[in-house]
């Protein structure tokens, strides 16, 4: 009995000891992300639909600063439509957006069983977006948007280990996000500025949104 508690502690241990990510492990790679929202609600008579379709594509690099634990930096390229209706009364019937920007993140990963990982992570970053906007009936004059967004998130994921180099995860985006937002419209037959707004956000991914990601990345592990 003794030699079998000796072998079935042995064993967990090398488990144990082989899942953990070492300190000064690589971790590069990329990810393609998928958002689709759907918010209905009817305000004095008026009723709102919004419709938003999102790609993001997000290449990173982190390094281990500690086992299990990584510091890293990632790139951010967004492509988005929206599709608004309001029962009534004019409205920008389509919304077309593109975002470039980047981040720096920390990442904690923690092993469930063997090649099964979940980890959590927090994010801040930087982006800068234009938006062009397209009113049901047009407008008079016609306008864009653009301007920056300085964000903090944070968010869950999962990560299967598909060889000791090569790891496949998802990730719940935006599972909190607080945002500053400055931006400006501009007329677009001649440019001028039209107006210029700033506001603050605290937003969640839960209420009819469906938000992940699919990524693989290469682990460089010591």
């Amino acid at each position: 009995m003794k030699f079998i508690a000796l072998a079935i502690a042995g064993s967990l241990i090398s488990v144990l000891s082989h899942a953990q990510i070492k300190k000064g492990s690589l971790l590069f790679g990329g990810s393609l992300g998928y958002t689709s929202i759907k918010q209905d609600s009817k305000t004095a008579g008026v009723t709102y639909e919004l419709k938003k379709n999102e790609i993001i594509v997000s290449p990173s690099f982190a390094m281990a600063v500690a086992d299990n634990l990584f510091m890293g930096a990632d790139l951010a390229l967004n492509s988005a439509t929206d599709k608004y209706t309001y029962s009534g009364m004019a409205s920008p019937g389509k919304i077309k957006s593109s975002t470039k920007g980047g981040g720096i993140f920390v990442r904690k990963y923690w092993n469930i069983v063997d090649r099964f990982y979940i980890f959590g992570q927090g994010r801040a970053g930087f982006d800068a977006f234009k938006r062009d906007y397209a009113t049901n009936p047009p407008s008079v004059p016609s306008t864009y948007e653009k301007g920056y967004i300085v964000s903090a998130s944070i968010y869950p994921g999962l990560s299967f280990a598909l060889s000791k180099k090569v790891h496949l995860e998802s990730t719940f985006l935006n599972l909190v996000t607080l945002q500053y937002t400055k931006r400006s419209d501009y007329n677009k037959q001649n440019d001028q500025k039209l107006n210029k707004d700033r506001y603050f956000d605290v937003i969640s991914s839960f209420d009819n949104t469906t938000s992940f990601t699919i990524g693989v990345k290469v682990l460089l592990s010591k």
